[in-house]
C-alpha cells in the first residue's frame, strides 16, 4: 500500500509534468505522461525493453566484476601501507574529481562506440568509489584488534587477511553498492 504523502508527491510531480508538456507544446522536446508511458507499454509487449535491460545489466555485471576486486585490493594496499598511499593519492585524487560522465567524449575517441568504452567507464566509476570506501575501511579498523592478533601470534600479511580485510569488508560492500548505483 502507497502512502498518503507519496501518491499525492507522485500525483503532483505528474500534473507539473503534464503542465510543462503542455506549455512547451513540443512532444518530441517533452513528451506528456500519457505518451511516455504508451511507448513503455509498447516496448514492454514487444520484449525489446526487456532485452536493452538485460542488456545494460549484463554490462554492470561486468563492470562490477572487473571493477571491484582491483578497486578493493588497491584501496586495501593504500589503506595499509603508507608509502603507496602517498605515492599513489595525488592520483587518486586527480581521477576523484573527474566524473565518469566527462570521460564519455574521451572513451569515445579513444574506444570507439564500442562495448570496450562502455565497460572502460564502468570499470573507471566501479574501481575508484570501491577503491576509496577500501582505503577508508582499513583506516578505521580499530589499531586494538591488530594489537591483540599480534600478541596471540598473528602478524605481517595473515593478520591483514585475518583482521584487517574482515574487518573493512562492509566499507568494501559499501563502495560497492554506490559504485553500481
Amino acid at each position: 500500500m502507497i502512502p498518503t504523502r507519496a501518491l499525492i508527491s507522485i500525483i503532483g510531480v505528474l500534473v507539473i509534468w503534464q503542465a510543462a508538456a503542455w506549455l512547451v507544446a513540443t512532444p518530441l522536446l517533452l513528451p506528456p505522461p500519457a505518451l511516455v508511458a504508451e511507448s513503455a507499454f509498447a516496448l514492454l509487449k514487444s520484449g525489446e525493453l526487456a532485452v536493452h535491460v538485460g542488456v545494460s545489466l549484463s554490462r554492470l555485471m561486468v563492470g562490477l566484476a572487473i571493477g571491484a576486486p582491483i578497486g578493493a585490493l588497491l584501496g586495501c594496499a593504500m589503506g595499509r601501507w603508507e608509502p603507496l598511499d602517498a605515492m599513489l593519492s595525488p592520483f587518486v585524487r586527480l581521477f576523484n574529481s573527474i566524473p565518469a560522465l566527462a570521460l564519455v567524449p574521451f572513451s569515445l575517441l579513444w574506444f570507439g562506440v564500442t562495448e570496450f568504452s562502455r565497460y572502460a567507464l564502468l570499470f573507471y566509476t566501479v574501481s575508484l568509489t570501491v577503491l576509496l570506501s577500501a582505503r577508508q575501511g582499513v583506516r578505521t579498523v580499530p589499531p586494538i584488534r591488530v594489537k591483540a592478533a599480534a600478541s596471540l601470534g598473528v602478524s605481517g600479511g595473515a593478520a591483514f587477511l585475518r583482521i584487517v580485510l574482515p574487518s573493512c569488508f562492509p566499507a568494501i560492500l559499501a563502495g560497492i553498492r554506490t559504485g553500481s548505483a
